[in-house]
């Protein structure tokens, strides 16, 4: 969705309210596709200073499986987001300047770009999840493993045989 800017360019305290909502289904992040419902984008692009600022509010709920326990959640999220908006940029690598193309903002792009550099790289059901079992896949949130007690994988029993100075580890 583009959104042109050109009436509050020159006048400096001039606002430009935007709502818009994209429908992301297919959008993988995190090897996962959570976006099950439409993303909601409310807010105000500000002229302040000659300089273009965008200020909003991204909302949506995520669904996902947890990459320790493999249990399916959902969970809302929202994100402020802000940019500055700049028809060039002087510097390159600047991730909080979004070039206009046109005199236009494109909220879609600037609202995915601003959702993907968020979402954090492991997605937990809760931050406290223990996972499952190693041996039997009991998901240990749910209570203690029935071969967890004292028992040690199989794998390891060559390292129990080494010895340090003559004595075991």
């Amino acid at each position: 969705m583009l959104l042109r800017v050109t009436a509050i360019m020159g006048q400096e305290g001039a606002s430009l309210p935007f709502s818009a909502a994209f429908d992301w289904r297919g959008v993988e992040v995190n090897r996962q596709t959570p976006l099950t419902e439409p993303v909601t984008f409310e807010g105000t692009i500000r002229n302040a200073a000659g300089m273009l600022r965008l200020s909003g509010t991204l909302a949506v709920k995520l669904s996902w499986t947890c990459d320790r326990c493999a249990v399916s959640f959902t969970q809302p999220y929202e994100q402020n987001v802000e940019f500055m908006l700049a028809e060039e940029l002087a510097d390159q690598e600047n991730d909080e300047i979004y070039l206009l193309k046109d005199e236009c903002v494109d909220l879609a792009d600037a609202a995915l770009t601003a959702l993907l550099l968020e979402i954090g790289m492991k997605v937990l059901c809760r931050e406290d999840c223990r996972g499952l079992c190693h041996r039997c896949g009991q998901d240990l949130n749910q209570g203690g493993c029935p071969c967890a007690a004292g028992e040690t994988d199989p794998r390891w029993a060559a390292l129990r045989q080494l010895t340090i100075d003559g004595k075991g580890v």
